[in-house]
């Protein structure tokens, strides 16, 4: 959390940052692995969801450089931008900005930070 840390503290004063909490990539009940730091089933109530992103939050000292939000049980913000198992997102009121891509399995956020960079200085 570190990183996403830093690029908040670099980016925040410009953007809003934010997490959409969405199903479990690997729930106990569902393609669960051993590596996992907590072992959550997935979620089949918006009451499961949100003691699983409490439970994210406690993870982190009870406290996260964003808002937390809750995508639906049915899914909604994940049909709208597929995000499966995670994913970062520029998002504006025209649409898509930015979609991270993996690469080798992996997420990179000097990806992000470069773009958000590049919106900042093209003002």
């Amino acid at each position: 959390m570190p990183q996403v840390s830093d690029l908040v503290a670099r980016h925040g004063p410009r953007f809003r940052f934010a997490c959409v909490y969405i199903e479990e990539a690997h729930a106990l009940d569902e393609w669960p692995i051993k590596e996992a730091p907590v072992d959550i089933r997935q979620h089949s109530t918006l009451d499961d969801r949100r003691a699983a992103a409490r439970t994210l939050l406690d993870h982190f000292g009870g406290v996260l450089p964003f808002e937390i939000y809750l995508d639906g049980i049915a899914g909604p913000f994940n049909a709208a931008y597929p995000s499966w198992p995670f994913r970062f997102w520029v998002l504006s009121e025209e649409g898509v900005l930015f979609k991270a891509m993996p690469r080798d399995s992996c997420y990179y956020l000097r990806d992000l930070d470069k773009f958000l960079a590049s919106l900042s200085d093209s003002e």
